[in-house]
């Protein structure tokens, strides 16, 4: 009789080659998942599908569009000699000590506080405008330093996003009172004492007086000097957010007489917290005044109380 031969099952010297093969396979599909930039496909896509389920136009910026942007390193007009200024801040979100240095024309950086001065209009939304519009050139050499970052690091749309509020964030508050109004330095205002001190100071006591319109700093002044509360900030983050692609808007309540930034984002930010603009889309909350994260609301008054000032 003939004798069976045993069967060598799936361990044979074949098919253990055929099973290493198969999970060297399945480690490099794994690695691949990890990727930042697969991740980032991902995402895109979801914010894709996220849109169209809300009817939005998109109008994000992907990050992979700021990734693939040159820089360009424009020179300085004739008889305009450039100042170079330095932020220096640590992360709120990260805890990493940052830098960045960016150059403003020695005269925009001068006369930065006079287009502010001579605006004449008490429409609050028109002040808005024509500051952003006014600091929107000057900056650029901010924005590109800005851009700069995001690129080398390879930043997608939230960590870029999240990245440049913190660098607003991390910048003491410092009262801004306008003349004539009910307030003046020295004074009391939410259980702070705030001192006749126009600076900027780390017990975020300093107070200044008389700035005309509207108790504000143009965004420009904001960049060099790093003085300012609740709308110069939103102020400024509209304008170098704006100049990034970002759909943001400026959200004020005169209940809660403050200000804040908007995100649209398909993607809900933080808790999910929102205001809608005039366009109808969702605008994620987020408070720039101290480090904070986006979409958390933690305000006395009513959401209603709040509305867009600028979409």
């Amino acid at each position: 009789m003939k004798r069976r031969q045993k069967n060598p099952g799936y361990f044979s010297k074949g098919n253990l080659i055929f099973w290493a093969l198969i999970l060297l396979w399945i480690s490099i599909q794994f690695l691949h998942l990890l990727d930042p930039l697969f991740d980032e496909a991902r995402v895109t896509e979801k914010f894709r599908k996220l849109e169209a389920q809300e009817r939005l136009e998109s109008n994000l910026d992907s990050l992979r569009q700021i990734v693939r942007d040159s820089i360009e390193k424009k020179q300085p007009e004739p008889g305009c000699p450039v100042a170079r200024y330095t932020w220096k801040w640590q992360d709120p979100f990260t805890g990493r000590n940052e830098s960045m240095s960016f150059e403003i024309c020695e005269s925009e950086a001068q006369n930065a506080g006079n287009f502010r001065k001579n605006l004449r209009t008490a429409d609050l939304r028109e002040i808005y405008i024509r500051m952003s519009e006014s600091d929107a050139l000057p900056l650029n050499g901010m924005v590109q330093s800005f851009r700069a970052t995001i690129k080398s690091r390879g930043m997608g749309y939230e960590k870029a996003l999240f990245f440049i509020v913190g660098a607003i964030q991390a910048i003491p508050y410092t009262l801004v009172l306008q003349g004539g109004g009910p307030l003046r330095c020295p004074c009391t205002l939410g259980q702070v004492y705030y001192l006749a001190d126009c600076r900027v100071r780390a017990d975020r006591r300093g107070c200044c007086n008389d700035i005309e319109p509207a108790g504000l700093f143009s965004p420009l002044e904001f960049a060099l000097h790093k003085k300012g509360d609740c709308d110069t900030r939103t102020l400024f983050a509209y304008t170098v957010l704006g100049s990034l692609g970002y759909d943001i808007t400026i959200l004020n309540s005169d209940a809660e007489g403050h200000s804040i930034l908007g995100v649209h984002s398909p993607r809900a930010l933080g808790n999910g917290d929102y205001i809608r603009g005039k366009n109808g889309r969702k605008y994620y909350i987020w408070e720039l005044t101290a480090p904070s994260p986006p979409g958390v609301y933690t305000y006395n008054s009513s959401k209603d109380s709040w509305f867009s000032v600028m979409k």
